[in-house]
């Protein structure tokens, strides 16, 4: 990530159990390269039970979302 035209560095906050926090983002596009609204800061699915995917609705607090890795996923490698 880096420098916005505004100077400003974005940042993404997560926790394990929260969706993520995006600050600061100039452009927000999805997987097929359409413009997002972009908001000062927002919250991002996490748990993918959303209504307003990929906006966050609070549906992981309902759901019980956890943010561990599975035991079955494949590992993290550094190639």
């Amino acid at each position: 990530m880096g420098k916005q035209p505004s100077g400003k560095k974005p940042i993404i906050i997560f926790t394990k159990y929260e969706p993520y926090l995006v600050a600061d983002l100039e452009k927000f596009v999805d997987h097929q390269n359409r413009n997002l609204k972009v908001e000062p800061v927002m919250a991002l699915c996490r748990c993918g039970n959303s209504k307003h995917k990929p906006h966050c609705d609070g549906s992981h607090v309902r759901s019980g979302f956890i943010g561990d890795k599975s035991p079955d996923r494949t590992k993290d490698r550094v190639v």
